[in-house]
């Protein structure tokens, strides 16, 4: 019982800590930069993100930001956020993978060629853009990085800068396509 009424109140000060945090950030931004907006913190979607957090940044803040790092789209966390704060969010810092030679351990979810890592990653933006509330994504890395664990932070470029033309070409494909959707979107909302 004691341990639970602890929890409870470590909760209770995190949601203060987080209210004061965002309050006094998000004026401080309103002031030196009016008329830009303010993206909350990068949240991440697995295991689950801090709802009663993001619940004090939604008082604030202009965009909510998701890291996601799942294969497909589930989309119920983003549907709770989006309904709790009535806020946008952003897809941040995500990408998919594949294994190359000398790397089988890549970040973010790993599928085992290059070809079923396009076909996931347009399956995923597309999952996201249905949602009306998602107003874009940003991918992550342009260009490989080792980190000291051995794992590949997989890009667009080999550490040596060398392109990896097929990855390169399926992900212009998949965002070109994308914006025809939302050019033919637009023309229909005007």
């Amino acid at each position: 019982m004691e341990k639970e009424n602890a929890t409870a109140k470590d909760d209770a000060f995190h949601v203060l800590i987080a209210r004061e945090l965002y309050r006094a950030t998000a004026a401080a931004y309103r002031e030196f930069a009016p008329g830009k907006l303010i993206f909350s913190e990068r949240y991440n979607t697995i295991p689950g993100a801090p709802l009663e957090i993001i619940a004090e940044a939604g008082k604030v803040v202009d965009v909510i930001s998701f890291q996601p790092y799942e294969k497909t789209l589930k989309g119920d966390i983003l549907d709770r956020v989006h309904v709790m704060t009535g806020k946008p969010i952003i897809l941040s810092d995500w990408s998919l993978s594949f294994p190359v030679e000398g790397h089988d351990n890549t970040m973010w979810p790993q599928f085992p060629t290059p070809a079923e890592a396009a076909t996931g990653y347009e399956a995923y933006l597309t999952s996201a853009f249905a949602k009306p509330y998602i107003l874009g994504y940003y991918k992550c890395q342009y260009r490989d990085a080792v980190l000291p664990t051995g794992q590949l932070k997989q890009g667009l470029r080999t550490v040596e800068g060398e392109l990896r033309k097929n990855w390169a070409q399926s992900i212009a494909r998949i965002h070109q396509s994308l914006l025809t959707t939302f050019e033919k979107e637009r023309s229909t909302v005007r």
